[in-house]
């Protein structure tokens, strides 16, 4: 039952990854579908860093999480005016116009921590060829700005004008991390091992996402005849046989007793010369 269960356990594991594969490397597949299957991978895994990152891919991100810079982009600041005489919409304005107390908060650069799905959504609701995104206290932000005579005019509201193409690059760069995981997990999977360990998991999908490449260490036998190694990658040296393990004692022995002997022969053979006696 044991084995019937690991050979099922396996399967799983290589369909996953043949899946996930097959599905980076394509544009029309689902993202979602494909980190819902990265979500059980890290579970076959044992890989708390593989669950987290695929389910906030799926859910959003926190404000408390750390965003993946793939998920910052650039977009002008603009704002809508309108006067008694004319109406202006898209005005590109200065992150120094904005009141001081949000100027170190909002900048050109948009953090995007919405679901990919919300993210996919918003890339196809873009009409005029931007898309319209405020940032967090908007309706506060153009009250304080209208209360400054700076402008002949009433501001209407501000955002960001960002591009769809801007936001299907986010998608694709989910897509790409994707890959770039199981090219990892299949580099630095031990040999002899078909689950991978929770160790290269990890660090596959932080090697992904931040392009850093962490050390990976195995300590004791992750299949037979494998050994702790460590490196980059390393995926361990073979161990030394039972046999030769159940020898290399004796031998020590066998060899200390051989000097011991050695060292006694000598000793009386000197004796006998000090003595005066000597071998016909």
């Amino acid at each position: 039952m044991a084995v019937d269960t690991l050979c099922r356990v396996t399967a799983s594991v290589d369909r996953l990854l043949q899946a996930i594969q097959a599905g980076a490397a394509d544009s029309s597949a689902p993202i979602a579908d494909l980190l819902r299957k990265v979500i059980a991978l890290g579970g076959q895994a044992g890989s708390t860093e593989l669950r987290d990152w695929a389910t906030r891919e799926l859910r959003g991100y926190g404000p408390d999480d750390d965003l993946p810079e793939y998920r910052k982009i650039p977009a002008p600041l603009q704002a809508d005016m309108i006067n008694a005489a004319w109406h202006a919409r898209g005005q590109s304005i200065s992150t120094l116009d904005l009141p001081e107390v949000v100027r170190d908060k909002i900048t050109n650069l948009v953090n995007l921590g919405q679901g990919i799905g919300e993210i996919e959504q918003l890339a196809r609701s873009a009409t005029e060829g931007h898309l319209k995104l405020q940032p967090d206290g908007a309706p506060e932000i153009v009250r304080l700005m209208n209360a400054r005579p700076k402008w002949n005019a009433t501001i209407q509201e501000i955002y960001w004008s960002v591009s769809p193409v801007a936001l299907d690059g986010i998608v694709e760069q989910v897509r790409t991390t994707l890959a770039i995981m199981v090219a990892e997990i299949s580099a630095n999977l031990p040999e002899g091992v078909d689950t991978p360990p929770a160790e290269v998991a990890t660090n596959a999908i932080t090697f992904a996402v931040t392009g850093k490449r962490n050390k990976i260490s195995f300590a004791g036998a992750q299949g037979d005849g494998f050994a702790g190694a460590q490196g980059d990658g390393a995926v361990g040296t073979p161990s030394a046989q039972p046999d030769e393990q159940w020898l290399s004692p004796w031998l020590k022995i066998a060899g200390s007793v051989l000097l011991g002997v050695v060292f006694i022969v000598g000793l009386i053979f000197t004796l006998m010369q000090v003595q005066g006696w000597h071998f016909r």
